[in-house]
Parts: C-alpha cells; sequence; structure tokens
C-alpha cells in the first residue's frame, strides 16, 4: 500500500504542534476548546475540530 504525501498548511501545522505539545505534557486527551483557550490560537474551537479532521 503506498501513502500519499501529506502538505500541512501552517495553520494545521500550528495545531497539531499545539496538541502534541499539550498531550505531551500532559497524557491526557486534548480537547479543542481547551487548546483554543491555553494556546491563544486566533481560531474558534470548531475551526480546531475541522482542521485536525482534514
Amino acid at each position: 500500500m503506498a501513502f500519499e504525501s501529506i502538505r500541512l498548511t501552517p495553520r494545521q501545522q500550528e495545531i497539531l504542534r499545539r496538541v502534541v505539545q499539550e498531550y505531551v505534557a500532559t497524557g491526557q486527551p486534548v480537547g479543542s476548546k481547551s487548546l483554543v483557550e491555553r494556546w491563544s490560537l486566533p481560531v474558534s474551537a470548531s475551526t480546531v475540530r475541522n482542521e485536525l479532521a482534514e
């Protein structure tokens, strides 16, 4: 099975980086709302969920 190259937008990269940082720090699932609040991301929680779903 061949894998296609995955390209992330800068916003997706930032969100993914923050999710990984938060998960590594806490060992707990990371919620989109808490992620937006903790890191003062300039997007809504629903945008975070949509970006991660792609």
